[in-house]
């Protein structure tokens, strides 16, 4: 399937008046439910549901896009208003993947609802560990500078690569959409951007938090970490415990394993991957985590 222009975004009203937006990219069969990252909405999926036959549905997690922001910063509060969304569209059971930010919220989805969730996708998922960039931007009065100095950062296309390329793909430069995504909407982003932050802080620091043990969830779960990662490293228990896919960085195009390869490329992969969620096979596939997985330190 070649790639095309985004599906419209629709947007969903939740019990409480807030929106809930979505974009829906065609296919055949049940569609995946995918939740992006950090910074990003469901436009970040748009290569990789180019690149797959089934249909995916990419959400725009509360605070991006084109939701409105989560009640309050807790992971439960995501999962909740994904819930709900999809039930208002009639979707009871999902094939679900996530990536970093879109992992956390997943791993929460699946352990408040395990009995809609048919199979997990987590790539990069943010939330099992701490992220030293997060408690310092968190800390004091440099949480007050970052919300200030954040969007001018952003808002720079040269800034705003070169953060992407220390950050996120360890040197290779954001595609031109992903860049201009960012750029454009680097005021607009923060206010959800911080709120999703002290959201992963809050769930690195609860031990009763999906993320910090073993998920209620006991369908087929797939693991994919870029082992260069430098904004949310692997950690040793899932090193020794053969659920990760050995990838080489943490943007959703980078978490493979491959050496450097087109943009087109990796969407291909990242489809298979997905498409393999979907069909419940995968060379990855294993048993939802266990404590010595998901406690991670």
């Amino acid at each position: 399937m070649g790639e095309s222009a985004a599906p419209q975004l629709e947007r969903v009203t939740l019990s409480d008046g807030r929106k809930l937006a979505l974009r829906r990219y065609p296919g055949t069969g049940a569609p995946v439910v995918a939740l992006h990252g950090l910074f990003d909405c469901s436009l970040g999926w748009k290569q990789t549901a180019s690149a797959m036959p089934g249909g995916l549905w990419a959400l725009d997690l509360p605070g991006f896009g084109g939701s409105d922001l989560p009640l309050k910063p807790q992971l439960d509060a995501y999962a909740a208003d994904v819930a709900e969304g999809l039930s208002i569209l009639g979707v009871s059971e999902f094939a679900l993947a996530g990536h970093s930010l879109g992992g956390a919220v997943a791993s929460v989805l699946a352990d408040r609802f395990p009995g809609r969730v048919r199979t997990l996708a987590l790539i990069a998922p943010a939330g099992y560990q701490r992220i030293a960039l997060s408690d310092v931007l968190n800390a004091g009065p440099l949480r007050g500078l970052a919300r200030r100095a954040m969007p001018f950062a952003l808002g720079n296309r040269l800034t705003a690569a070169a953060i992407y390329m220390l950050l996120i793909s360890g040197g290779q430069r954001p595609d031109a959409e992903q860049l201009a995504r960012l750029t454009e909407r680097a005021h607009s982003v923060i206010p959800g951007a911080m709120l999703a932050n002290q959201a992963l802080i809050n769930a690195t620091h609860d031990p009763d938090s999906a993320t910090r043990r073993q998920l209620r969830y006991h369908g087929p779960a797939h693991i994919f970490w870029g082992e260069r990662d430098r904004l949310v490293p692997i950690s040793p228990p899932a090193r020794g415990s053969g659920r990760a896919a050995a990838g080489r960085h943490h943007g959703l195009l980078l978490a493979r394993p491959s050496p450097p390869a087109r943009s087109d490329d990796r969407a291909r992969r990242l489809a298979a991957l997905t498409a393999a969620v979907r069909n419940r096979r995968s060379p990855n596939c294993s048993r939802p985590p266990e404590p010595g997985f998901t406690g991670l330190s």
